[in-house]
């Protein structure tokens, strides 16, 4: 007699950089032991992003008192999560539909991350939750206060059993993780995988607070950041000396002004930056959240192989 379908539940920690080949062989291995994944099972990958970039810069916790009024800025920090981990995802997806596992991802915010897997583990009457090894320091909180059995990833992607039978789940509650619930994002990833999250993006993102003394909103237009390389070229006289403004560990910044009559200031990174285009246009989907009236707004970006430009409003006397 086959055994009864259950749901597995993958715990990773989202705020580090899973290759996509690490996260694949963990994955093949799980269906290889035969003990924990079978055909036939659910497969829930879930991705706990216990700490972001805050709108300014530094990295906070995802809690609600960190980022207090930016309920839709730390919805974007989930989506463009969730968008990573789909592509990362992709190939193990068409794996494990061949063998008849299904596959859904989730996404969830909050802080701490044990606070999070244990309510979506516990509410989700799961049979296994194998962890990730980041949670190392909270194996024995999860065997006290999870439910199903617990099982965790090694170093080497080998996997350990850490509690094999079921207890009743924790009565501990915590508020604030349920709070931020509504903020997860949840994406079907068996049998098709959609193509782009960019329109969802788009469509949930219109404005979050910046500032909590002055209550301003900033706004993110996704389709109006990008500037093309020879528009920004004729707009500073293909960056000529005359319109040099500075120079500075960044690169440098170029006065221009584009047909429309606008001035801009273009801050051209030095060709010896390593940063790649992930990283720069993470780097400008933050920054386009910093609009105040005391912050130079960031118009814009471009990208031309290894020169990265920042296009900012520029203002006279400033």
């Amino acid at each position: 007699m086959l055994p009864a379908p259950q749901l597995v539940v993958l715990a990773l920690d989202a705020t580090w950089d899973h290759r996509e080949e690490e996260i694949r062989k963990a994955i093949e291995g799980l269906v290889a032991r035969g003990d924990i994944l079978r055909g036939g099972d659910s497969l829930l990958v879930l991705g706990v992003l216990h700490t972001v970039t805050h709108p300014m810069g530094y990295r906070c916790k995802a809690s609600l008192g960190a980022l207090d009024g930016m309920s839709d800025y730390m919805n974007y920090q989930v989506v463009k999560m969730a968008e990573c981990y789909r592509n990362k995802l992709r190939q193990a997806a068409e794996e494990l539909n061949k063998v008849g596992i299904s596959f859904t991802l989730n996404v969830s915010v909050g802080f701490p991350a044990k606070a999070v897997i244990i309510q979506e583990v516990n509410s989700s009457r799961a049979a296994w939750v194998v962890l990730d090894r980041h949670f190392k320091r909270d194996f024995g909180h999860f065997k006290k206060h999870i439910a199903c059995k617990v099982a965790a990833f090694e170093d080497d992607l080998s996997v350990v059993y850490l509690k094999v039978i079921r207890t009743c789940p924790s009565s501990k509650s915590n508020r604030e993780v349920k709070a931020l619930q509504h903020l997860a994002v949840t994406l079907d990833l068996s049998p098709v995988i959609p193509d782009s999250l960019e329109a969802y993006m788009t469509s949930q993102y219109n404005s979050s607070v910046l500032c909590c003394h002055c209550g301003l909103k900033s706004a993110l237009y996704f389709n109006s950041l990008k500037f093309s390389f020879s528009e920004l070229q004729a707009a500073t006289s293909d960056f000529s000396k005359e319109n040099l403004l500075g120079e500075g560990g960044f690169g440098n910044v170029y006065k221009g002004q584009l047909k429309d009559g606008q001035f801009i200031a273009a801050k051209v990174r030095k060709i010896a930056s390593s940063q790649g285009y992930a990283e720069f246009i993470s780097e400008v989907q933050v920054h386009s959240f910093a609009r105040h009236r005391n912050i130079i707004a960031l118009l814009g970006y471009c990208y031309k192989e290894s020169c990265n430009i920042l296009v900012y409003e520029y203002i006279l006397g400033r």
